[in-house]
């Protein structure tokens, strides 16, 4: 409580309270404070994950960047925020356990063993997951579809579970609870998974054109419409003929939104906005940037800008790809017509 609390406790916690600092500027004061040995740093990205929700950038010991590796503490701290009952006036600090997807499904599965059960990860490759994973990537190697080497639990653990009616000190993943994730293997700036990690997965390729379909009419200009996926093959047809261009910068069926594609008609201008700022400004920034003349063709230009192109597509539609939607559409066709023939 507030007077058995140190001096020092008692500053930490005003610093954190101070509405006119930024949660970059309390980080900066309190760095110096914890940065004392043993899990200080640590302890500290923690803390201040459980005040605020802005972006900070923390640093080791020496001072260097951490590159986020003090993310998942952050994270953490935010996870628990609601859990943890801060006395703001007196100071008192209690915690409580809360358990996460994981042990939340795999009580659920324990429960239920007739039952399956299914945890669905996304976008897997999105954090460092060995680390994410902790002591739960020993229990991914099974046999008879179990886990092969139980975990022990930890104390919080042993409560959860007991208090759910399962009286087991180790955890090992039941042949009923099944773990899948997502992940784009092309994408850039996410993080490498190592190959220990990934032997230990069925991998199944989905493709870009997966689950495509070709009946959206989308308005390229007030009188005239165009076959969305045609389109969208057109475009990737050329993209792909440019050197540099992986797979993962191609456009998929749904790069503009169902919903987008399914109400598109209802507000053609609206549509056409979405689409000069969607997909016209990622070919142009995230795509071709560097060489945006072997993709987009303007008469007289051999330098080009995004104004540029969203002038000519709003003067010349498609015809800034260099192809016509009578191509376009002719191509659609023998495209459905090999498929049916096949």
């Amino acid at each position: 409580n507030k007077t058995n609390a140190s001096e020092e406790t008692k500053e930490v916690v005003k610093i954190l309270q101070d509405k006119s600092k930024s949660a970059q500027e309390k980080y900066d004061i309190l760095y110096e404070r914890f940065n004392n040995g043993g899990d200080g740093i640590t302890n500290l990205a923690l803390l201040i994950g459980l005040y605020t929700d802005e972006k900070v950038e923390t640093k080791k010991k020496d001072g260097s960047p951490t590159n986020n590796d003090n993310i998942v503490e952050i994270n953490h701290g935010k996870a628990i925020r609601d859990y943890v009952t801060l006395g703001l006036g007196d100071f008192d600090i209690s915690y409580k356990y809360v358990p996460g997807p994981f042990m939340r499904v795999y009580v659920n599965a324990k429960k239920n063993p007739t039952k399956n059960f299914l945890l669905l990860i996304e976008e897997i490759n999105r954090a460092n997951v060995a680390a994410v994973f902790g002591d739960v990537f020993q229990l991914l190697d099974r046999e008879n579809n179990s886990s092969k080497y139980p975990i022990n639990a930890s104390e919080d653990q042993k409560n959860f579970l007991q208090s759910n009616g399962i009286d087991e000190d180790k955890i090992a993943i039941p042949s009923n609870m099944y773990i899948w994730a997502t992940m784009n293997s092309a994408d850039q700036g996410v993080m490498t998974m190592d190959a220990a990690f990934k032997r230990r997965w069925d991998f199944e390729y989905i493709g870009i054109d997966e689950n495509e379909t070709w009946d959206y009419q989308i308005p390229i200009s007030a009188n005239e419409t165009v076959n969305w996926n045609s389109l969208r093959h057109a475009i990737n047809d050329k993209l792909k003929a440019i050197p540099g261009v992986n797979e993962d910068k191609l456009l998929g069926p749904y790069f503009i939104s169902k919903q987008k594609l399914e109400t598109c008609n209802e507000n053609k201008d609206d549509f056409i906005k979405s689409f000069k700022s969607k997909v016209l400004m990622y070919l142009f920034e995230d795509v071709c940037k560097m060489r945006p003349t072997e993709l987009f063709k303007i008469d007289g230009k051999s330098r080009i800008h995004y104004s540029d192109i969203c002038k000519a597509f709003d003067e010349n539609g498609i015809a800034i790809f260099g192809f016509t939607k009578e191509q376009v559409e002719k191509d659609y066709h023998e495209k459905n017509d090999e498929k049916t023939e096949r």
